[in-house]
């Protein structure tokens, strides 16, 4: 599974478990300035609407709550910040030494 996908399924379970309604279409992909973090959601511009809130304060609550969600060892050390709506996520650097081990390195790291 993509690291992208991993991330993905874990704001899933998180806005399940707040009874959030998850929008149908929306994305974790590479910020187009790599400096603000490894992987970033749209997903509080998407749910702007349903939630009647600015993507700012969806952002700022869902990057507070998840953290819990990214429990595993493979994920210690993850930084999950909200910056101008969007989501971000820095992945630490142990996260990256431990896919050097599975066969899929270069399609789980490298998503370009």
């Amino acid at each position: 599974m993509l690291v992208r996908e991993k991330i993905k399924k874990k704001i899933e379970s998180y806005l399940e478990s707040q009874k959030v309604a998850i929008p149908p279409v929306w994305l974790v992909e590479l910020p187009k300035d790599r400096s603000v973090a490894d992987y970033a959601t749209n997903l509080a511009f998407v749910a702007t609407k349903p939630m009647k809130k600015p993507p700012q304060e969806i952002a700022q609550e869902i990057a507070t709550g998840i953290l819990r969600y990214f429990s595993e060892p493979e994920w210690k050390g993850i930084e999950i910040t909200a910056l101008r709506g969007f989501i971000n996520f820095t992945l630490p650097p142990s996260f990256c030494y431990a896919c050097l081990s599975q066969d899929a390195f270069a399609t789980q790291l490298v998503e370009h």
